[in-house]
């Protein structure tokens, strides 16, 4: 089953969720959305990371519930899942599994200044459930595929830039909930899966809901490249 949806100077954006077919809409109160969900604390850590073995290390000073920033003179590829030991103190250690997601390159002139790593978004509890229960995602899943360029910039331009987008839905789910948001380029073959979470739930109107990604920055590392 297929919605149809406004957008804005263009024709609808087909989006899918839980086998059906969804549209994305605009927020109708147009605000920029937040830049980021979880504060970031500066803390300095050791950390152990890897993605079979923890044989290579680094440091954070930049840590939040949803991604690190980890210095190191090692840069795994963009998109590599890994592993890694926090170490709290000289007994404590906690263990993450992430997403590399953007990397810091400094030149070495500069390093004295300026210390190069690469970013990290933390896989949540629930991705990695849904790994093993994949029913338990799939109501929380949207599609949102491109099959032209000018379809795609027009929608990060008006939307995703600002931080979120409006999915045009019949679905309800609770403020907070947690949304995997696959964006697929259709014409180029490439498609990226985002963590993002209800903000508002709208019920009048235009039904459907707000989300915000929790990574502004991951989303905008990731898509801005294919504007070009």
């Amino acid at each position: 089953m297929k919605a149809r949806a406004p957008w804005l100077g263009a024709g609808p954006l087909e989006a899918r969720s839980g086998g059906s077919g969804r549209h994305l809409g605009f927020s109708r109160e147009g605000r920029p959305m937040e830049k980021r969900r979880s504060r970031r604390f500066a803390r300095r850590m050791t950390v152990r990371f890897g993605d079979d073995q923890l044989d290579r290390s680094g440091l954070t000073c930049d840590i939040s519930s949803t991604g690190a920033f980890i210095v190191s003179s090692h840069l795994p590829p963009l998109d590599a899942r890994l592993h890694f030991q926090v170490a709290l103190d000289a007994r404590r250690f906690i263990f993450l599994e992430g997403v590399v997601r953007r990397h810091r390159v400094v030149p070495p002139s500069l390093r004295q200044l300026e210390r190069g790593g690469f970013g990290v978004r933390f896989l949540t509890p629930a991705e990695l459930i849904s790994e093993i229960v994949p029913q338990l995602a799939a109501g929380n899943r949207f599609e949102i595929a491109f099959e032209d360029k000018a379809r795609f910039v027009q929608a990060y331009e008006q939307q995703i830039r600002h931080g979120g987008i409006f999915l045009i839905t019949e679905k309800r789910l609770p403020r907070d909930a947690t949304v995997l948001l696959e964006v697929k380029l259709a014409y180029e073959r490439i498609s990226w899966t985002f963590s993002s979470h209800v903000v508002q739930v709208m019920e009048v109107g235009t039904r459907g809901l707000a989300v915000v990604f929790d990574d502004r920055r991951e989303v905008e590392s990731a898509l801005r490249p294919h504007l070009a």
